[in-house]
């Protein structure tokens, strides 16, 4: 199913008094903020006679059926553990959801930088990896193609598709030792609440590469060694996993990953500043990486 993109304020607003409708729930509804707005989700904090809540209304495309399943089962595991806000309602065949406002503050990339926030993050995925789910995450070589196909990429551009190609072939773990994983652990989606970190928006999550989040939380925030080795501790794995070769591709595949959904949702959409920012920064570290010793 493909939804529609969202609309004017009107059409936002009336969907989600829908949206309300749909799970149960009427009265006085007020958006305060929108959140973030994407391909494929609009999130919105509204003001209801049922409290604080954040609404999920699907974008200009829709996640595959699989996938919508996929993100409940974790997110349900996630929210029994106390890693996340709880979900009141959540559509299946589109995405839709509605979740209980936490207060919290969301980490920025410099908060984990210091070691004691990044070990905090890596308590957490170590946490994560302990859910009991069965459900796979997305496939990264899928999304990879998939990024391909809608970017009309210069020869600079061809040899960083190329190159992930070769990666995410050569990263793929056995099926055994996958792990539940977030699949998105941006500094964004952590928050600061005053029970401690917790984890937002769960539209990737599933059975992945033990070290995924791991790789996302070392390579989309260039930490530094200190805060890397703190954090890998801290989730169970050896400081010196820094120093492998296999975590240093996987880190590599994780950024190039995010640079073509970056450049590929810049080109789709020329006017959102959320991808350009992250295309900006990631080209910044690609040329970094680009410029070091070779492996």
């Amino acid at each position: 199913m493909i939804a529609r993109a969202p609309g004017p304020a009107a059409d936002v607003s009336a969907r989600v008094t829908r949206l309300l409708a749909d799970a149960g729930l009427g009265g006085r509804v007020e958006v305060l903020a929108r959140l973030g707005s994407g391909q494929h989700h609009l999130t919105l904090k509204l003001r209801t006679d049922d409290g604080l809540l954040v609404a999920r209304l699907p974008g200009e495309a829709g996640h595959p059926p699989e996938r919508l399943a996929a993100e409940l089962a974790m997110q349900q595991a996630a929210e029994a553990a106390g890693l996340t806000p709880a979900r009141l309602w959540f559509d299946t065949r589109t995405g839709a959801s509605l979740s209980r406002w936490m207060e919290g503050e969301p980490l920025t990339p410099e908060a984990l930088w210091h070691a004691e926030t990044a070990a905090e993050a890596g308590a957490l995925v170590r946490r994560l990896q302990a859910l009991p789910v069965t459900v796979s995450g997305p496939d990264p070589g899928l999304a990879a193609r998939d990024y391909a196909a809608r970017l009309d990429a210069d020869s600079g551009s061809r040899a960083r598709l190329n190159r992930l190609e070769v990666l995410a072939a050569a990263c793929c773990p056995d099926p055994a030792a996958r792990r539940p994983a977030h699949g998105d652990l941006v500094a964004g989606n952590l928050l600061r609440t005053p029970g401690g970190l917790r984890l937002l928006d769960w539209e990737y999550a599933g059975l992945a590469h033990p070290w995924w989040d791991l790789a996302s939380l070392v390579g989309l925030h260039a930490l530094p060694l200190p805060a890397a080795r703190a954090m890998l501790r801290a989730a169970g794995e050896a400081p010196g996993l820094m120093a492998s070769t296999a975590f240093s591709r996987l880190v590599e595949l994780v950024v190039l990953l995010a640079w073509a959904w970056a450049a590929a949702e810049c080109r789709s959409r020329p006017s959102d500043t959320r991808p350009r920012r992250w295309l900006t920064r990631l080209e910044a570290l690609l040329a970094a990486r680009d410029a070091g010793p070779a492996d």
